[in-house]
């Protein structure tokens, strides 16, 4: 016969009977022994025959054995015991399922019965449950109760409502979170006449959830406070998973648009900032460690800027992620630009003023040799004929 759900979550306590029935039955078997021998002891040990007391002396002994061995029993039995007693309790502890069932009339719950192992989960006995009927309702937290009521109302109504997930407050006011699971029962006629509830403690899982999602949204905040772009994208299809929000404004996208970016879609377009390229360079990243360049990468307007791209990769969950940095430089680049021309100017310039220069001494040394064979003194001092 296989085993109800109501009796695998709520495993039946060790029975103490059932653990000493093989001592009872030695208990009396030796003081059945004990009488008999006895009604066959002479009255007076005068009268007996060296046989006898041979006899006697050697049925004792048996019987003291016989009592040593039921002490032995016992001493185990007892052990066993506080061990199942042990187990029991731990399995007790350890129980976060428990089947409660409610019987319908005419559309109607009509009473509740809870499994024994309510009171692991919610701290109250199941006969605490059926004396208040109210209680249930109580327990549940009061921001949770509208959608518990609804879920009720749905199943009294000839509906499936789906598993719902709420609080509840345990009889020692500890919050314990529970996932609420109703299965129908129903007649012949197809009428509902009863459902159960599998209550399934799921505070630990919603800790952790908790805890990851602040974790999540810590993060968030962290990379949402750059001025960089960063994204995350799959290597394989080139497909980006996630954006933080510097990377919608510096592409001019929402965030659904940038999940959307086919890949390529972010760049120039043409050699050397064409897709080829940039697949180049994410295997450059892959095998060699972190990658950083200079790209012209594209708004979502079609406009170009430059930008300086640093790719990682890292793993996050069981799969690698290429993890890419985006910085826009087109103000550096336009000052780059902007002194390149400054230098080009003042070589230019540079180089009129020495040749000029140059000129007006040749045009002194002119002067002063036709001075000086005119037999007049130099007019101009040139230094370096002075040296």
């Amino acid at each position: 016969m296989s085993e109800s759900p109501q009796t695998a979550m709520n495993p039946p306590r060790p029975s103490v009977e059932a653990t000493m029935v093989p001592t009872a039955a030695l208990r009396r078997q030796a003081e059945a022994q004990a009488l008999a021998h006895a009604a066959r002891m002479p009255l007076a040990l005068a009268t007996m025959s060296p046989e006898e007391a041979r006899r006697t002396l050697h049925e004792l002994r048996v019987h003291q054995i016989q009592l040593e061995m039921q002490n032995e029993e016992l001493r185990r039995t007892q052990v066993a015991l506080r061990q199942s007693e042990v187990r029991y309790q731990r399995i007790t502890e350890a129980i976060t399922d428990y089947i409660y069932t409610v019987r319908v009339v005419a559309g109607r719950a009509v009473h509740a019965a809870h499994g024994p192992g309510c009171l692991a989960v919610t701290g109250y006995r199941d006969d605490e449950f059926a004396h208040d009927p109210q209680l249930w309702g109580r327990i549940v937290a009061e921001e949770d109760r509208p959608a518990v009521e609804e879920q009720a109302r749905r199943m009294l109504a000839g509906g499936k409502p789906p598993p719902i997930e709420h609080r509840i407050i345990r009889k020692n006011a500890m919050e314990r979170w529970v996932r609420n699971t109703f299965v129908p029962r129903y007649d012949e006629q197809g009428e509902l006449v009863a459902y159960d509830g599998l209550i399934q403690d799921i505070t630990v899982r919603r800790h952790a959830e908790e805890v990851r999602q602040a974790s999540r949204d810590y993060l968030k905040t962290v990379l949402d406070s750059t001025t960089d772009a960063i994204y995350v994208a799959d290597p394989e299809s080139g497909r980006i998973l996630d954006v933080n929000r510097s990377m919608c404004e510096m592409y001019g996208c929402s965030y659904t648009e940038a999940l959307r970016t086919p890949p390529g879609g972010l760049n120039q377009g043409e050699p050397p900032y064409s897709q080829a390229e940039a697949v180049a360079w994410q295997e450059q990243a892959r095998c060699c460690g972190p990658q950083s360049f200079e790209w012209l990468a594209k708004r979502k307007t079609g406009t170009l800027f430059w930008a300086e791209v640093s790719i990682r990769f890292t793993t996050l969950g069981a799969a690698e992620r290429m993890v890419v940095t985006v910085r826009d430089i087109s103000e550096r680049k336009q000052a780059e630009e902007a002194l390149k021309e400054k230098y080009t100017e003042l070589e230019r310039f540079n180089k009129v003023t020495v040749g000029r220069e140059v000129r007006m001494i040749e045009l002194k040394r002119e002067i002063n040799a036709l001075l000086k064979a005119a037999g007049q003194p130099d007019k101009y001092r040139i230094f370096d004929e002075q040296e």
